[in-house]
């Protein structure tokens, strides 16, 4: 995020898997064994709420990484939290072309919710 804001030259992983495969690219997934209700019941509440960060969290996460409290912000408006059918596939796609290059042991059936 950091070259992102800088002049520095960088490359971005994610705009290039989409341009590759037109897909996005999953950077993380909560993943469990089993939702329970409640842990559905959050996950679901997470997804529809904007996120709001306390202020003395905001300013030290901005200390730590040299990026000011607007770029912060800036950036969390863009991540999306739900998974939905493209985000699957882009997530199935990366995960098999990870495996074909012996990079990853296995492909697991996820259920995504």
């Amino acid at each position: 995020l950091r070259y992102y804001y800088s002049d520095r030259e960088h490359t971005d992983l994610g705009k290039i898997w989409n341009e590759r495969t037109g897909l996005p690219f999953v950077f993380a997934l909560l993943c469990t064994h089993n939702h329970t209700s409640e842990l559905k019941r959050l996950s679901n509440a997470f997804v529809r709420k904007p996120i709001k960060i306390p202020y003395y969290v905001l300013m030290e996460n901005a200390r730590k990484s040299d990026l000011t409290p607007a770029q912060i912000t800036h950036y969390l408006q863009y991540i999306s939290y739900k998974i939905g059918e493209k985000e699957e596939r882009g997530y199935k796609r990366f995960l098999k072309e990870a495996i074909q290059k012996g990079l990853s042991p296995s492909m697991r059936d996820i259920r995504y919710r």
